[in-house]
């Protein structure tokens, strides 16, 4: 709750705020005790006042901000009455609504959240000086005029607008701000400093005033500007990526080119100014030679990618990060002793067969599927990153003695080496996932202190004694081992990575959080025992000796292919579950299933292919249904809440009543289905005539799916199909 607003305190058993459309009036009821409402209207509060079904609601006077994401997906809501006193409407407060028309109160300085509306066209009032990301974005707009006064204008992206006269107030344009638009050309004055939002526009010549300082990222991408003078006190470049640009001078004022600048163009040569600290964007460019100016501190991830002409580069020695020169054609490369960082994939899919490492050089990483083959690192290394040194298979034919320093903290990147022994570290907190997979080294001891492991599959590893201090083991850890036997740490939170072992019997620790995908799956497991307290449960895919299980009532989550092909006759879902997926497969033998009031979600595989289910009751909180194609239910009765619906396909369903609520609708394939209606918020509904065959009329409650030009073209062309609208009013 923001405390910069005082709060009002409301008297009374019963408050009531009447719209001018009495019929739809919006009750808020406050129980017999002091309600406290907030000049900022929150999302709670929002949630607790206000019904999500409300056709109309009306704000209480006294609110002044109405926060982030308030009324978000308050999918029914077609109308708002707003306060005299506004002063902010925050990002996200109204998207995803069926509100058509709204007025700003005078008054209102900063406006955001009506993306995703029905809203067609709107008056902004004279005191506006801010118009956040995202506003507007997604709605029906065409024509827009902006106030006198404002001053940040951003969130019209994907709208039908084709042109805009910017006021002389303006000083910044967000990123996005009108992305994917009509307009072709862009008038803009001096007095802009900071300026995004224009990418796949039709935009192909742009005069940038002097007065900007900043071009922020994706600013023009995808647009067809050929040529670009960049403004003289230029200090950050961004945003020009798939134009055409074949030659560009950047300015000498320019100290960051940030991410995606100019990738995927045409050009060939690029001069650097002295001023640069930070290089980026010049990936999948034809940049053959490039001199990057001493100053320069960071060149960042992806920055050359890709760039197959690139031979050679000579590194300043003011350096101390690098990355971004993943496939190109470099073969050697002198890193100066400035550096300290090298980061993922830095120099990764390069011909690389040597490498002298930075003497104080602390951050490891970037020469995934090189040639290297033996590499000395410094003591002075504390992190070494997931893949650094990675192999593309096992081709190494010498073994490697390879010596960790004495300080690492966190060990990664030696896949498919030929090590058969590791001395860890003491120091060592963290073995990420891959680290040493396929290697052949058959015994490990791991550090006391270790917090996180991963990184043995493939390995000849036996047996391995886990240390007390242990809190994850990362998923595919010991897979494809012939340990038989786990015993778990007591402080043990996740748990993954024995798939495709001998391991038979897993107890788990009270400790325990979450079991990762496939962390048992494929094995000859047949005892299994669940702590309370755990919370995600997945793993267990493919159990041919676990006959039933006892799911502990602290599981909210169970995940897809948690058990599937399980041999189950009956299950008890847990008092307090979600979501919930992972009991498909064709060798189920459940026939009926109670599910609790508090699922909200169904995975796409929740029940598929149970055959002997035949029927459903829906808990009344879902929201997400899925995962019953393939059963033999022929009726069911969806609850009002549920916003995206699918998951029947192959069923004998002969009849379906979508509630209001739904936004989404699909997987009904080869039912029994003739009339389908799709109710008026629908956005998305995927139908497939040539597996409809029973379907002899559907009726578009929508205007979404009717304004959705390529849906509804698409479905006109299945003559057998009769199409009725009922749009209402």
């Amino acid at each position: 709750m923001n405390t910069k607003y005082k709060k009002i305190l409301l008297f009374g058993k019963f408050m009531s705020i009447l719209t001018a459309v009495t019929s739809f009036s919006t009750l808020v009821s406050c129980s017999e005790n002091k309600k406290i409402i907030d000049e900022y209207l929150s999302e709670s509060d929002a949630d607790e006042l206000f019904n999500k079904n409300d056709s109309v609601i009306t704000i209480p006077e006294n609110v002044k901000v109405i926060g982030k994401n308030a009324f978000r997906n308050f999918y029914k809501l077609q109308h708002i009455n707003l306060p005299k006193n506004l002063q902010a409407i925050e990002e996200g407060a109204f998207d995803n609504t069926s509100i058509e028309t709204v007025k700003l109160p005078e008054g209102l300085k900063k406006l955001g959240g009506f993306s995703n509306t029905k809203i067609k066209n709107i008056t902004l009032p004279q005191s506006l000086t801010e118009i956040e990301l995202h506003t507007l974005d997604n709605t029906r707009i065409s024509t827009l005029n902006l106030n006198e006064g404002l001053k940040t204008l951003g969130g019209f992206a994907n709208t039908k607008i084709s042109s805009i006269n910017l006021p002389e107030s303006i000083t910044k344009i967000l990123k996005n701000t009108l992305d994917n638009t009509r307009i072709t050309e862009l008038n803009l004055h001096d007095g802009i400093k900071s300026i995004g939002g224009f990418a796949l526009t039709g935009i192909n010549k742009i005069n940038l005033p002097d007065s900007i300082s900043h071009i922020e990222e994706y600013s023009f991408n995808n647009t067809p500007i050929s040529e670009i003078t960049l403004p003289k006190k230029l200090i950050t470049l961004g945003g020009f990526s798939r134009t055409n640009i074949r030659n560009i001078v950047i300015p000498e004022t320019v100290q960051i080119i940030k991410p995606n600048t100019l990738n995927h163009t045409e050009i060939q040569n690029i001069i650097l100014p002295k001023s640069l600290k930070e290089l980026n964007g010049f990936a999948y460019t034809n940049i053959e030679t490039i001199t990057i100016p001493n100053g320069t501190i960071k060149i960042g991830s992806n920055t050359l990618d890709n760039c197959n002409k690139l031979i050679t580069v000579n590194l300043p020695n003011t350096l101390k990060s690098v990355g971004g020169f993943s496939q190109t054609k470099i073969r050697r490369i002198t890193l100066p002793d400035s550096i300290i960082e090298i980061l993922p994939d830095a120099f990764s899919n390069n011909n690389i067969f040597s490498i002298s490492l930075p003497k104080k050089l602390e951050i490891l990483g970037g020469f995934k599927h090189t040639f290297i083959s033996d590499i000395q690192i410094p003591s002075s290394v504390k992190i070494i990153h997931a893949n650094t040194f990675d192999l593309n298979n096992d081709i190494q034919t010498d073994k490697v003695n390879l010596v960790l320093p004495e300080n690492l903290e966190q060990l990664g990147g030696f896949k498919y080496w030929n090590i058969s022994n590791i001395n860890l570290p003491k120091t060592l907190k963290k073995i990420l996932p891959e680290t040493l997979d396929y290697t052949k080294i058959n015994k490990i001891s791991l550090p006391k202190e270790l917090k996180e492991f991963g990184g043995f599959a493939g390995t000849h590893i036996k047996t391995i004694s886990l240390p007390e201090s242990l809190e994850v083991i990362h998923k595919n850890t010991l897979d494809d081992t012939k340990i038989s036997e786990i015993v778990l740490p007591n402080n043990l939170k996740k748990l993954g990575g024995f798939k495709n072992t001998k391991v038979k019997s897993l107890i788990a620790p009270k400790s325990l959080k979450e079991i990762y995908d496939d962390t048992l799956s494929n094995t000859p497991l047949n005892n299994l025992k669940l702590n309370y307290g755990l919370e995600i449960l997945g793993g267990f895919e493919n159990l041919s000796n676990i006959y039933s299980i006892d799911l502990p009532n602290t599981i909210h989550t169970i995940k897809q292919s948690t058990f599937y092909n399980h041999s189950f006759s009956e299950i008890t879902l847990p008092k307090n579950l979600k979501k919930l997926g992972g009991f498909g497969g064709k060798n189920s033998e459940i026939t009926n299933v109670y599910l609790p009031d508090t699922v909200e979600e169904m995975y796409n595989d929740a029940f598929i292919y149970n055959s002997l289910i035949k029927e459903i009751n829906l808990p009344k909180n879902l929201k997400i249904l899925d995962g019953f194609g393939w059963t033999t239910i022929s009726k069911i009765e969806i609850p009002e809440n549920v916003i995206k619906v699918g998951g029947f396909n192959l069923t004998k369903i002969k009849e379906i009543q979508l509630p209001d609520n739904v936004l989404e609708f699909k997987g009904f394939h080869d039912t029994k289905i003739r009339k389908l209606i799709l109710p008026k918020n629908v956005r998305i509904a995927e139908i497939s005539p040539s597996h409809w065959n029973a379907l002899d009329t559907i009726v578009i409650e929508s205007e979404w799916l009717k304004n959705n030009e390529e849906w509804y073209s698409e479905l006109k062309k299945y003559k057998q199909i009769t199409i009725k609208e009922n749009l209402g009013d």
